[in-house]
Parts: C-alpha cells; sequence; structure tokens
C-alpha cells in the first residue's frame, strides 16, 4: 500500500461487490483513490494531527495473553497545487511526514518475561503530479510519489526479535483520458 496524505485525495471510492472489468479478477474490496489535481489558483495547505496515548481514556483490562502497544503517533503534512500554464497546465504537490511510538509494559506470557519496550518510526511520502490538457476532452497527467522509512528505533516484544524495516519505494503513473467522438473515450 501507498500512504498519501487524505489532504491530496479529490475522491474515494468502495466497491465491495460488482467488480468492472477495470479491477481485474478483484476479490473482496477494491478501494479506488482519485488525488487532486492543481487548477487556474494557487490553493494549499499545512497541518498537524496529533494522536498522543496521553489524550486516551484509560484502556479496559483485557483477556489476552499479552498486552497490546499504546500508540502515539504524529503527522505533519503539506499540500500546494496551481497553474502552470492558466486553463492547459496545472501541478500539485503534497508532502507527508508520520511518526508511530509504540509503548508496551512489562508482561508475563506464562514462563515467559518479555520486557517493557518503546518502538518509534519515522516515515515520508512526497506525491507529485502534473496534468495537462492540450484541447478540450483530452487530459494527460503524471504523477509519482516516494514513500520512504526514515528513521527506526528499539522495539517491543522480546529484544531477541527486533528487526528493522527499511524501504524507499518509488512509484510513477501516466494516465490519458480522452473523449474521441460522440461514441468513443479511451
Amino acid at each position: 500500500g501507498l500512504r498519501i496524505d487524505c489532504g491530496a485525495w479529490e475522491g474515494v471510492q468502495v466497491v465491495s461487490d460488482g467488480f468492472s472489468p477495470e479491477f481485474g479478477q478483484a476479490m473482496g474490496a477494491v478501494v479506488d483513490v482519485v488525488t487532486k489535481s492543481g487548477g487556474d489558483a494557487f490553493r494549499g495547505e499545512v497541518g498537524a494531527l496529533v494522536r498522543d496515548r496521553n489524550l486516551r481514556a484509560e484502556r479496559q483490562d483485557q483477556l489476552s495473553v499479552a498486552s497490546l502497544p499504546e500508540t502515539s503517533i504524529e503527522q505533519y503534512y503539506g499540500n500546494l497545487g496551481g497553474p502552470i500554464l492558466e486553463e492547459t497546465l496545472w501541478f500539485f504537490l503534497s508532502e507527508n511526514l508520520l511518526s508511530t511510538t509504540d509503548r508496551t509494559m512489562d508482561q508475563t506470557v506464562g514462563w515467559l518475561e518479555i520486557p517493557a519496550g518503546e518502538l518509534r518510526t519515522t516515515t515520508n511520502n512526497a506525491f507529485g503530479k502534473v496534468t495537462f490538457t492540450p484541447k478540450e476532452n483530452h487530459t494527460l497527467s503524471l504523477s509519482g510519489s516516494q514513500d520512504r522509512s526514515l528513521q527506526q528505533s528499539g522495539g517491543i516484544g522480546v529484544p531477541a526479535t527486533y528487526a528493522a524495516t527499511t524501504y524507499d519505494n518509488e512509484i510513477f503513473r501516466l494516465n490519458y483520458a480522452g473523449i474521441l467522438g460522440p461514441n468513443g473515450f479511451v
């Protein structure tokens, strides 16, 4: 999956039944997210979402073998879109920095003692899109995204099982949409 800040979404469609041929032989559900394009006016936003574990109600006791970690999430994002050439060429950029911290307490599962732990991860996602409309009813879009892990420290569970997860994923996509005539479109 690719994480793109929800401020970069133009629309979302969830299809859970009756897939059209464009989704192939999909099983279960398909989530189709359409990303924003720039427009003839400059628009943007910056923001932060902070979901700190201390802002939540205290957890109730559970009948599980081990407890779930308490999670804090910090997300900082910014989006900007606008014209390069009015009514013809537009851009849209999105930047998303996400930091997650999971904390666990000392636990005992049968004879196994699991020490308290803290896992911190930081990731970054950048998304860009250029949309070109050379003439009415014909649109060409080029988009790209880079999703990368920036930092990971610590861990939860038994220290011997700690593993670092690093990645640097890039995706590029070229789309063309056009109305060729009264009975044809691509």
